[in-house]
């Protein structure tokens, strides 16, 4: 919120007009319609006493707690990551948490300060870490409290896949429920007007955006529903699902990684030992490959490129965890003390 903004709505709140204020700091009426219109600032020497009539300090006039810019929010978040890799994640947590402190109402830093320590958790393979799970979900929850919407969905989004995990079914149905229907796409509304004015390069960009996205939801979908068929068990169906998937994945030109996956995830809903086993090497041989989306046709004008050695990381981290659960198979699963898994695992 911006100072002729503060000006405004705490004149209002005070139930004060435009002329009582002017009496009482001992100026014109246009000069606070000005104020409030953005188009000047009061004189250095009447803050204090604007402050006061208002009730409330000068940070709070001066917004210095919400005057965050992207490019601030990103260095902060860049020095976060910086400090959980040269010292530890408690020292990353540490400089967060002063963040918060300076700037306690700028909902947008503290989602991605949320997002950062969230997504840190698992890249870097914390322990213990529901000492900091509750104070990471509260900046998220703070977050849905803000003014911008994309924020306040993005964090209730995020809630609502917590409360699952957690199998809180009431709260995430009641998340839900805030959530907007939105219809409208305005990126393809863009994207023709972009083609009408014969501006092509910037459609261009924006249609590739929209397919390597709408193809990344359709890859989520298909997975999900996967995983439904195999716990209803409908096996032919999941089987149907997971070759469709692989040839989206070819068609659309997204990550091998997602092909391999499909193949595992059947397979071990089979409990067949050799698919099971050739999918994951398979899995990690993908890895390993350079992942460039511009060396596709359809993405030759995405910035997005490659899938990034901290996604590769995370993927890897996530799988071992993964396999190495209770319930993995390498724990109480049909594959336990299996030697090529154990050799697949050490790799």
């Amino acid at each position: 919120m911006k100072i002729n903004e503060v000006i405004k709505e705490r004149r209002k709140a005070l139930d004060m007009t435009q002329e009582q204020m002017a009496v009482y700091l001992g100026v014109t009426a246009p000069a606070v319609h000005k104020w409030e219109k953005g188009t000047s600032l009061p004189d250095v020497a009447i803050l204090p006493a604007l402050a006061r009539i208002l009730k409330i300090d000068l940070n709070t006039l001066f917004a210095f707690e919400k005057q965050l810019t992207d490019e601030e929010i990103n260095h902060i978040c860049k020095e976060i990551t910086s400090k959980i890799q040269a010292e530890d994640y408690k020292a990353g947590f540490a400089y967060a948490m002063e963040k918060v402190k300076e700037y306690p109402n700028c909902e947008k830093l503290l989602y991605y300060l949320a997002a950062t320590l969230d997504s840190s958790l698992m890249l870097f393979c914390v322990e213990e870490q529901e000492q900091y799970r509750e104070k990471i979900d509260s900046l998220y929850e703070r977050s849905v409290e803000g003014e911008d919407e994309k924020i306040r969905y993005s964090a209730i989004q995020v809630l609502i896949y917590k409360a699952l995990q957690k199998k809180e079914f009431e709260k995430a149905e009641n998340l839900w429920a805030n959530l907007p229907d939105i219809t409208i796409d305005k990126k393809m509304i863009k994207a023709t007007i972009c083609e009408n004015q014969e501006n092509y390069p910037e459609a261009i960009k924006i249609l590739e955006e929209k397919l390597y996205s709408g193809a990344a939801q359709i890859q989520n979908c298909l997975i999900n529903l996967m995983l439904c068929l195999e716990k209803t068990e409908k096996w032919e169906e999941m089987e149907f699902c997971a070759e469709t998937l692989k040839q989206i994945i070819d068609v659309l030109g997204l990550w091998k990684y997602g092909k391999h996956m499909a193949d595992y995830e059947v397979a071990v809903a089979k409990k067949d030992r050799e698919k099971t086993l050739k999918a994951l090497r398979l899995m990690l041989e993908s890895l390993e490959e350079e992942y460039d989306l511009r060396a596709f046709p359809l993405y030759q004008e995405l910035k997005l490129q490659g899938s990034g050695n901290s996604s590769i990381k995370f993927t890897v981290d996530s799988l071992v965890k993964k396999l190495k659960a209770a319930n993995g198979l390498d724990g109480e699963g049909f594959l336990k003390d299996d030697w090529e898994l154990k050799e697949i695992l050490s790799r």
